[in-house]
């Protein structure tokens, strides 16, 4: 085969990527680990993708003090989903609904 053809060229920590493969099988990345903490900036307004830079699995209560040296703000009713399961935020409460621990391979 020739392999991939398209301008994607090189995968970075700072975006996510979606994958359609004809058949089910294990992609395995190797290289060094990324630097924690990592800026990663969230838009304000509308969805932001975000990638899961961490070697372990990290719980929605320590959002807060990874995404931005412990000084980022959610506010009511802000939202993380993965593509079946969601949380909301409120504030004195914390995060509330399905979405489990953020796991470096799920």
């Amino acid at each position: 085969g020739y392999g991939f053809f398209g301008t994607l060229s090189t995968l970075t920590t700072d975006s996510m990527y979606g994958v359609q493969l004809g058949a089910a099988q294990d992609l395995v990345f190797s290289g060094t680990p990324v630097q924690i903490p990592k800026p990663i900036t969230l838009n304000g307004f509308g969805w932001t993708y975000l990638p899961m830079p961490y070697q372990v699995p990290v719980g929605l209560s320590h959002l807060p003090q990874k995404l931005d040296g412990g000084a980022f703000d959610f506010s009511l009713e802000d939202q993380i989903k993965s593509q079946f399961k969601f949380s909301a935020f409120y504030p004195g409460y914390g995060w509330v609904g399905s979405l489990p621990p953020i796991y470096p391979r799920a």
